[in-house]
């Protein structure tokens, strides 16, 4: 057991190593990119991009906010132009967000800056463990997913 802990402690600074680049390359693209945005503005914008509009609740609930805080950060992207508001036209309280053009061309921006960044970190690697590093990082999402959903059954 003591080795699964030295090792364990040893993967523990190797993803923050691999955090805080990453989270460099988010900072940068906002520099280079010249706009203000906080964490959680960024994350919305994200969530937003990769899977189109969505309801309010919805994104709360992925990012673990209540939605009222989740509204003043849509509040904050809609005075930015990133983001607009949709009510439903069958039940006013269900609202929803999307990206507009403006936030789509960010979103696209940033997720070409990540690639540079991702690339820079992977050219590090040969073809064999770039392959590996990908599939076992695709188990260990796909199964914490499963392991969330457990819980969440429970």
């Amino acid at each position: 057991m003591e080795n699964w802990d030295k090792l364990l402690d040893e993967l523990i600074d190797y993803w923050e190593i691999l955090f805080y680049q990453l989270k460099d390359a988010d900072n940068s693209a906002c520099l280079i990119l010249n706009s203000r945005l906080s964490e959680q503005e960024l994350k919305v914008i994200i969530f937003l991009g990769k899977n189109g509009e969505e309801r309010m609740k919805d994104i709360a609930e992925h990012m673990n906010l209540v939605v009222s805080s989740l509204t003043s950060i849509a509040d904050k992207l809609v005075e930015k132009k990133y983001v607009e508001r949709r009510r439903s036209k069958s039940d006013r309280r269900i609202v929803r967000l999307s990206l507009t053009k403006k936030g789509q061309n960010f979103f696209s921006e940033l997720r070409e800056i990540k690639k540079t960044k991702g690339k820079e970190i992977l050219s590090l690697l040969n073809d064999e463990d770039k392959k590996v590093y990908v599939e076992l990082m695709r188990k260990m999402v796909e199964r914490s997913k499963m392991n969330k959903n457990t819980k969440a059954e429970l």
